[in-house]
């Protein structure tokens, strides 16, 4: 998985989208991981899923916790499925501490491939076709 804007001729899928976010996330900076979310959705109308890649985020407060509580409600509201992979230890620690615990039941993965191999095998179960070619968004 590469960055779409970095890497010429790749694949993209566009009910797909994978953020990587490189920073704790925390109360200065909620706002702007709220708003890039909004710009991929607004960028992209097919939008089905959102994979975060998390393993950068060795921190998340509480703040954070209720943004992404929030979020997740949102996403829910306009279809949008949420998803984290490679979460550390200590963030997986505060989630299952709080009602995150829940909303991220059965979406967190160890890599990104395994969250869209979940997300492709959901869709054949639903649809019952098996999609020819695999498009992937790679962010």
């Amino acid at each position: 998985y590469r960055n779409i804007d970095r890497f010429d001729q790749l694949i993209a899928d566009d009910s797909i989208a994978i953020m990587r976010f490189d920073a704790q996330l925390y109360f200065a900076n909620i706002n702007s991981f709220r708003d890039y979310i909004s710009k991929i959705i607004d960028k992209k109308p097919a939008l089905k899923h959102i994979i975060i890649d998390a393993k950068a985020i060795n921190n998340i407060d509480s703040s954070a916790v209720h943004m992404l509580k929030d979020l997740i409600s949102d996403l829910q509201n306009k279809g949008i499925a949420f998803y984290m992979v490679d979460v550390k230890g200590p963030v997986r620690d505060i989630i299952s501490k709080t009602t995150l615990k829940d909303m991220l039941q059965g979406k967190q993965f160890v890599t990104i491939q395994n969250a869209v191999d979940f997300i492709k095998r959901n869709e054949v179960s639903k649809t019952g076709k098996i999609a020819l070619q695999s498009k992937l968004y790679n962010q």
